[in-house]
């Protein structure tokens, strides 16, 4: 059943449907996330902001444990007739969808943080065609995008108000800091020393980024307890300006070192470490500095 719905998916192909489905699948990539988010952390509700990046980023790495533990090859590697489309975004294994789970994820946690009836149907919409997205481009099996998709929704549901119930406590935030600063560090660097273990073809899809980018997070936050918190308080004209300046040292250690230094998996934790940290600490202060964010 599952390849007849691949195969009727495919049959359907045209250049109108190969740009709508590009188009969508795009729109549950990480750029879109960290544009997005980063406007959030910045300008918005610091507690919101800290349960949203958190909701996303635990997501995102069950999601990855997961791959590892299924092991399901995707679809275009064993179905005949079915052509991977969008290859770049589909890394690791195929159990269950990183889009689909990631992408419910966060536009749910957009509407938890909103609380506006109005926007669910959007994100609804968003969330499935993210999801059949991903069965047009052959990437995923129709049970990879529904396992996502119940997963997607239920880390908002279940983790979006506890984690802003912690924020709003600072011991139980600098404890919650610490042990996911500490819990994912030990996970990337347990992961990459068992690459050395296992068997080569052993597909670790991208455990080894997101668990420092966690991290990162993690640390910038609680650079932030240490060195003085910030206010999102501003005039838009404000709040456009700290965004815009912020996004360029994220994005400079994000391209700077990816162009920089040699394609290794030590390189790429050190950058996606530096990206959390330098978007929840290093722009903050520095921002303080500028008189850009005010002193909370």
């Amino acid at each position: 059943m599952q390849e007849k719905i691949l195969l009727f998916l495919q049959e359907q192909a045209n250049p109108f449907w190969d740009a709508l489905f590009h188009f969508f699948s795009f729109l549950g990539e990480p750029l879109i996330y960290m544009l997005i988010l980063s406007w959030l952390i910045w300008n918005g509700s610091k507690k919101k902001g800290f349960a949203f990046s958190f909701v996303l980023m635990f997501s995102v790495l069950v999601n990855l444990v997961l791959k590892m533990i299924f092991r399901h090859p995707r679809p275009f590697q064993v179905v005949e007739g079915v052509d991977g489309k969008r290859l770049s975004t589909a890394g690791g294994y195929s159990f269950p969808s990183g889009h689909t789970q990631n992408a419910a994820t966060f536009y749910f946690s957009l509407y938890a943080r909103s609380g506006k009836i109005w926007i669910l149907p959007i994100v609804s919409v968003i969330v499935l065609m993210i999801g059949l997205s991903r069965l047009y481009l052959g990437v995923h099996w129709p049970q990879d995008v529904a396992v996502g998709l119940i997963l997607g929704i239920l880390f908002p549901l279940l983790l979006f108000k506890p984690f802003c119930r912690i924020y709003e406590v600072k011991r139980h935030r600098l404890i919650f800091l610490a042990v996911t600063a500490v819990g994912s560090f030990v996970l990337g660097i347990g992961c990459y020393a068992a690459s050395f273990f296992l068997p080569a073809d052993f597909d670790w899809g991208d455990i080894h980024k997101f668990t420092l980018m966690t991290t990162g997070l993690a640390v910038g936050y609680l650079a932030e307890m240490l060195f003085g918190e910030f206010s999102t308080d501003g005039t838009l004209k404000i709040k456009i300006l700290r965004y815009l300046l912020g996004l360029i040292p994220v994005a400079a250690v994000y391209l700077g070192i990816k162009f920089l230094l040699p394609d290794f998996a030590w390189f790429d934790m050190v950058r996606y470490f530096l990206v959390g940290l330098t978007a929840t600490g290093l722009v903050p202060q520095i921002g303080k500095k500028m008189k850009l964010f005010g002193a909370d």
